[in-house]
């Protein structure tokens, strides 16, 4: 069973599913579709504002554009891309929190501090991650084809 199939008959037994009654799931699959909506208005908002998102996805092209000239197995895509996307998901989710504690702390405050360097802490530690991903596939590949 490819994964898309899969992804879809999970989909249809999410919207054909109904524990609840009709009432309170009027209207049910709208809102799903607009929760993608929502989602994708934060991607969209962190990639417009943060200039790391945008450092983040310069270093994806580069990333994806190696992988694909070294043609690189699936199961290497799968660590290239889950590493990738670890680090695109913790920069959104930092971003909320520097906006959350931006709102709930308009003044400096030294915990907001302290949150506000953890989850940029995070992002850090994720793209570190990746980047030693990136160089345990890649570099030996590079190298190979290099010495040819």
């Amino acid at each position: 069973m490819t994964i898309l199939k899969l992804m879809a008959e999970c989909i249809f037994i999410i919207i054909a599913h109904d524990p609840w009654s009709r009432n309170e799931m009027e209207g049910f699959p709208m809102s799903f579709l607009k929760s993608f909506g929502y989602a994708l208005a934060g991607i969209y908002y962190v990639l417009k504002t943060q200039r790391n998102m945008k450092v983040h996805m310069v270093a994806t092209l580069l990333v994806v554009t190696v992988g694909l000239f070294l043609r690189i197995s699936s199961e290497e895509w799968v660590d290239i891309i889950f590493a990738i996307f670890l680090v695109l998901a913790a920069e959104c989710i930092n971003t909320a929190i520097e906006a959350a504690i931006d709102l709930a702390s308009p003044k400096q405050h030294h915990l907001a501090k302290i949150s506000k360097d953890c989850a940029a802490g995070a992002v850090l530690l994720l793209a570190l991650n990746s980047m030693v991903v990136a160089y345990l596939i890649l570099w030996p590949k590079i190298e190979l084809a290099i010495s040819h």
